[in-house]
């Protein structure tokens, strides 16, 4: 009898050590992702741009900050007006860089800039062609940042635009 209240005894303990460890678990597991994502927005700038021919004046922003921009990384993304809108508005990406005026209202915290670029000819992989603008000239581009996500890093690209 005393063997099987003993046995009962530690069955119970190491039940209570197990769900104890596994909350313990969940709990370092949540606090480490936090961490991480307050990392990641500050080495990592997103951009979506509505037409990869905007690119370039990525490029001429990014070499005004060349010094200031060291151990960043950069991911690119390109997609219609509504889903570049929708991404900046939902913290997908921190800059987002249109075509032509925004004239339905922005969400609260983003902030809208007006610059220019001169359209670049892009080389198509799949085709294998070289693609050229029907206009060269300089275009008015609109750049849009969300100040809820923005880091140090993205504030200062977004004012070199």
């Amino acid at each position: 009898m005393e063997a099987v209240v003993l046995i009962l005894v530690l069955l119970m303990i190491g039940g209570i050590g197990f769900w104890v460890v596994k909350k313990i678990d969940v709990f370092t597991e949540i606090s480490s992702q936090e961490k991480h994502i307050s990392e990641n927005r500050e080495t990592v700038i997103r951009i979506a741009c509505e037409n990869p021919i905007m690119l370039p004046s990525l490029s001429s922003a990014l070499e005004k900050t060349s010094g200031d921009l060291e151990r960043t990384s950069f991911y690119l993304y390109t997609g219609s007006r509504a889903d570049v809108r929708e991404m900046l508005e939902n913290g997908s990406t921190d800059i987002a860089l249109l075509m032509e005026k925004t004239e339905e209202e922005l969400a609260e915290g983003i902030e809208k800039k007006v610059s220019s670029y001169t359209p670049a000819s892009l080389w198509d992989p799949s085709t294998g062609l070289q693609v050229e603008p029907v206009r060269s000239g300089q275009r008015r581009m609109y750049v849009l940042l969300n100040r809820k996500y923005a880091g140090e890093k993205q504030r200062l690209l977004f004012s070199r635009f």
